[in-house]
């Protein structure tokens, strides 16, 4: 499971940034825009509210389990979390707990 922790990190980085891309291509840097598209509709928002608040249960989640499993640098995977989006942190999160629990 380690490794398919750390290839779907690596996914949802590259599609995350992908798409984003695209959007900068067509539109330049719109935030405006980006946001109106995002929750403009009850489809959007309600994707942007789940989203928001999976982070939230992620972050406890993580200090959580950090504390409980003696893992270091629980808030290095909070920060992640704003430049990589939840995926990125959450796989590399899930990959470095089973690494840890397979050492002790």
């Amino acid at each position: 499971m380690k490794r398919a922790y750390l290839a779907l990190a690596v996914l949802g980085v590259l599609i995350t940034y992908g798409l984003g891309a695209v959007f900068v291509a067509l539109h330049g840097w719109n935030v405006g825009l980006f946001w109106d598209w995002s929750i403009g509709n009850p489809a959007g928002a309600s994707v942007v509210a789940d989203a928001t608040l999976s982070v939230f249960v992620f972050w406890i989640f993580v200090y959580r389990e950090c504390k409980r499993l003696n893992m270091p640098y629980w808030w290095g995977y909070v920060a992640a979390n704003f430049v990589f989006g939840l995926i990125a942190p959450l796989g590399v999160f899930l990959y470095n707990r089973e690494k840890h629990l397979s050492n002790s």
